[in-house]
């Protein structure tokens, strides 16, 4: 049972030794581009709805 969870442990270990980190970073920054641009559209929505609420109440 100890060799099965050594083996386990040695695997894990290389997986996260093998990641490329250039890869990550990229990522990383195309998800923040991403994300800004949800921010954007949501604060564009939010301040249309705020104005036509001023402009058609009564």
């Amino acid at each position: 049972m100890h060799e099965f969870i050594m083996n386990i442990g040695r695997a894990v270990i290389n997986f996260f030794c093998s990641i490329d980190t250039a890869n990550l970073t990229d990522a990383v920054s195309i998800m923040g581009i991403g994300m800004l641009g949800i921010f954007i559209v949501t604060g564009v929505i939010i301040l249309t709805v705020l104005l036509l609420n001023k402009l058609f109440s009564r």
